[in-house]
């Protein structure tokens, strides 16, 4: 629309990494926002990692997280004209609230010199007043002179967010030519409000990465090879305005 509106955010982060016993290393760290709509919002961040025997390492984080709406989230009104008739419109919501997360993560990894890597790593994370776009009817599609004939998007907050997941990696050398990378994700994201996973969340994944080196010329060549689970993808149709 033709309203002016502004938006002004400072951040300011700051970190302090110590080793203040053998074999721990500690990293402190803080962040501060401060927005024209708020009072200053104050992050903080810790995180460890202890070794053991130079091969084992064993991280901890806890931190917390904050997140403005972007100006396109709050004030944006503008229409996507897809051709042949179709298109779609999106709407700000200035009544956006900011999103706020608390989480943590545990982990290790275990290296054995020159042959493999192996790491594992849980993560959890909740957020509160996530914020996420959905439909809206046509007939609270903006100011129009006629019926509206598109879709039409908004955005609003989740009340609570629960973000779990796994990551389990490593790499082995085969031989001095060859070096192969895997991986393995397993994620929950869930709408704690009605205990449904989120939209498009891919629940497993995994990777495969075989490297062939070649030693008389500067030449590598990477096989990759991707595997998603099944999921339920969810896509915008503007014609029908759903998902």
């Amino acid at each position: 629309n033709d309203d002016k509106k502004s938006l002004e955010s400072i951040s300011i982060y700051s970190q302090l990494d110590m080793k203040p016993l053998e074999n721990w290393d500690f990293v402190l760290g803080v962040r501060s926002d401060d927005n024209s709509q708020l009072e200053p919002v104050f992050s903080p961040r810790i995180a460890a990692m202890y070794s053991y025997k130079k091969r084992w390492k064993f991280r901890g984080m806890w931190g917390t997280g904050f997140r403005m709406p972007t100006s396109q989230e709050l004030f944006f009104e503008w229409h996507h004209d897809l051709g042949g008739g179709t298109g779609y419109k999106v709407i700000g919501n200035p009544n956006l609230e900011p999103e706020n997360s608390n989480g943590n993560t545990i982990g290790f990894e275990y290296y054995h010199p020159s042959i493999y890597r192996v790491s594992l790593m849980f993560y959890s994370t909740n957020i509160s007043n996530m914020i996420t776009d959905y439909n809206l009817p046509k007939s609270a599609c903006g100011d129009t002179s006629s019926e509206w004939d598109y879709g039409c998007l908004s955005y609003k907050n989740i009340h609570r967010v629960k973000y779990t997941g796994i990551e389990l990696q490593g790499s082995f050398n085969l031989s001095n030519d060859w070096k192969t990378e895997w991986g393995f994700n397993w994620i929950d994201n869930i709408d704690l409000s009605t205990n449904e996973s989120l939209p498009n969340t891919q629940t497993f994944s995994s990777r495969l990465n075989l490297t062939h080196k070649l030693n008389k010329i500067p030449f590598r060549y990477i096989f990759h090879i991707k595997w998603i689970g099944p999921y339920y993808p969810m896509e915008y149709v503007p014609s029908d305005n759903i998902y």
